[in-house]
């Protein structure tokens, strides 16, 4: 059978029946599983669960409808990718789960601690760190699986990363432009600094309102506020506010934006949206290289294209939309998880990206028109 990673073979259920029948005979191993307060699964050497505890119930009530003995780890927790090839382990994707290399780990007979990223099929998005152990019960290999979610603790790393980091820089460099000011005796000069520490507060107050954006997201109580607007405009706009960035890399922007477009939906998350793929791809680009953006009107969506000449690493393509993954690296922020996040959720479109030597690197974002709210 095909896979791309893990074995895709699986045993009966009645092989799945006697390898559960041994775990439950050991009774002093049964009981020290069930008083451990963290989820804990039992699985076998093709990553079948076959036995696990009370606590996982609890924590995953809604996700346990179905008897999930014989099914793997990724397909109770409704990974996104648990439905391809022959399901958990088999695709593409898992060669970068952390979760199938620690069970793989285990199963080779070796402890094991990872991190893993689940964007579910719902595009709920959650951080685990998962630890496996290796157990032989009756002549039988096991993995032993268990996890805690970690999505806060991941979610405030980042933000004391961007807050300790990206607006301190930005911070610093106020800072600094005024002190020039202060010792700069041309008139001229001296207007040009301002200019400058004036355009850097204004991206250091678009950086806070990024993240209450993302935070009043993930919470639900985002409210939409929508309106009619010129999207070159927006995106005009953004190149200005960026303009120093933009000259500072030596980066060729081709702005192909319909001048007379015409939209209909909430301006300031689809600003942040554009945005967020905007820095990407210039913070991607080589000096000279060039970045373009195009916007279309098709039927009742819009259709925006930033593309770069740079090419993704196959690694980062298959982490692209994940929680608490950038492409810029780690600990960089929401990254490209927001772009999907704000786009799906709340704009109610969809966004996708082609990336592969020849062409480069292409996201692509399609907008519904919403009717104009009195």
């Amino acid at each position: 059978m095909y896979t791309e990673y893990l074995p895709a073979e699986r045993f009966p259920i009645e092989v799945i029946e006697k390898q559960r029948s041994l775990v439950v005979k050991d009774e002093i191993f049964r009981e020290l599983v069930e008083k451990i307060p963290f989820p804990i699964l039992i699985l076998n050497s093709l990553r079948q669960i076959v036995y696990y505890n009370e606590a996982l119930l609890q924590s995953f009530s809604d996700s346990l409808k179905n008897n999930i003995i014989g099914l793997r780890p990724g397909e109770i927790f409704k990974c996104k990718y648990s439905n391809q090839n022959a399901g958990c382990g088999t695709t593409q994707f898992c060669r970068t789960c952390g979760a199938a290399h620690a069970i793989a780990a285990s199963l080779a007979g070796r402890e094991d601690i990872q991190e893993c990223k689940i964007l579910t099929f719902e595009d709920d998005a959650y951080d685990f760190r998962v630890w496996t152990y290796p157990k032989i019960i009756g002549n039988e290999k096991f993995s032993i699986f268990t996890l805690i979610d970690i999505s806060h603790e991941k979610r405030r790393e980042m933000m004391e990363r961007i807050f300790y980091h990206d607006i301190l820089n930005t911070a610093n460099g106020v800072i600094g432009f005024l002190q020039m000011y202060f010792s700069e005796s041309n008139e001229f000069e001296k207007n040009e600094l301002i200019k400058t520490a004036l355009n850097f507060m204004k991206i250091l107050v678009d950086e806070v309102n990024s993240q209450r954006i993302i935070s009043y997201a993930e919470s639900g109580i985002l409210e939409m506020n929508i309106e009619k607007f010129f999207l070159a405009d927006v995106i005009n706009e953004l190149l200005e506010l960026y303009k120093i960035q933009i000259d500072s890399k030596n980066v060729i922007i081709l702005n192909e934006s319909n001048a007379f477009l015409e939209l209909t939906t909430d301006k300031t998350i689809l600003r942040r949206v554009i945005l967020n793929i905007l820095k990407n791809a210039i913070e991607a680009s080589t000096p000279g290289s060039r970045v373009k953006i195009q916007t279309i009107k098709s039927g009742t969506e819009t259709i925006i294209k930033i593309h770069n000449e740079q090419v993704m690493p196959e690694e980062v393509q298959l982490q692209i939309f994940k929680r608490s993954f950038s492409t810029k690296g780690k600990g960089r922020g929401l990254g490209t998880y927001s772009i999907k996040l704000l786009t799906e959720r709340f704009l109610k479109g969809k966004v996708s990206f082609i990336s592969k030597d020849g062409f480069g690197t292409e996201f692509t974002i399609s907008i519904p028109d919403y009717e104009l709210q009195k």
